[in-house]
């Protein structure tokens, strides 16, 4: 009868352990779906919309060019900034190709015109187009950047962004983005244009977040403020097209 019992206390034993452990297996991919919940809370998709460039690129003769103050050569081709005779506010960009002049428009305020603060020449190779970027200074806190390339001897825009501009790989695949900043006030506003299968897309950092003011530090942390958050900030870095939240 002893052995009855222990073997009986045994075997109940071993069926509350198989019990508990079944509910333990059970209750696993519970807590999995509730970390992911938790993680999913520090993701921020981005929305990417089209951006629609307008080639406002006019033909000048050289009458129209009162002084060229900068010029930046590029092989053959002359990117240049030039005082434009019937504009009396604001300098203008433009190209010289094969002794034709291509107006490229209103580039920054017509101030100083041997302050290089004002505007820039610079080669770069964005998207893998080797073009040429030109960034000025339109107001005391606006700025206007434009990049332009050459296809068989005639001038293209390739992007056009308010705000001074970074060429970056932000999410380290080996394609490129760019960041623009545009300063309003004492606000800061972000975008981030790809450029993915033969289209150009735009994000606004500040939509997607609801934060009042966002800066890019060290060239990938974005650091975004917000009005129920009063002197805090939340840090960011970018991941194919997603905002991951810096804990």
């Amino acid at each position: 009868m002893k052995i009855i019992k222990i073997l009986g206390l045994t075997i109940v034993t071993l069926a509350i352990l198989f019990t508990n452990t079944a509910c333990g297996e059970n209750s696993e991919p519970e807590n999995t779906q509730n970390q992911s919940a938790i993680e999913e809370q520090y993701i921020i998709p981005l929305q990417f919309k089209d951006v629609v460039i307008e080639n406002n690129i006019t033909h000048i003769n050289e009458d129209k060019i009162q002084e060229i103050i900068k010029q930046h050569n590029v092989g053959d081709n002359k990117f240049i900034i030039f005082i434009h005779k019937e504009d009396k506010e604001d300098f203008h960009s433009g190209v010289i190709i094969n002794k034709k002049i291509y107006d490229f428009g209103k580039v920054s305020m017509l101030i100083e015109k041997n302050n290089s603060d004002l505007y820039s020449i610079e080669e770069v190779k964005l998207f893998g187009i080797n073009s040429v970027k030109i960034q000025g200074a339109m107001g005391s806190n606006y700025a206007l950047t434009n990049y332009y390339f050459i296809d068989n001897d005639l001038p293209q825009t390739l992007l056009r962004a308010e705000g001074h501009t970074e060429e970056l790989d932000l999410d380290k695949d080996g394609m490129q983005e760019v960041v623009s900043s545009v300063v309003a006030g004492a606000t800061s506003f972000i975008n981030i244009y790809e450029y993915d299968n033969g289209k150009l897309t735009v994000s606004n950092l500040n939509e997607a977040l609801d934060a009042i003011t966002v800066i890019i530090k060290d060239g990938k942390v974005f650091e975004a403020y917000f009005e129920y958050l009063p002197n805090q900030l939340k840090q960011y870095e970018y991941l194919h097209k997603k905002l991951i939240e810096i804990k």
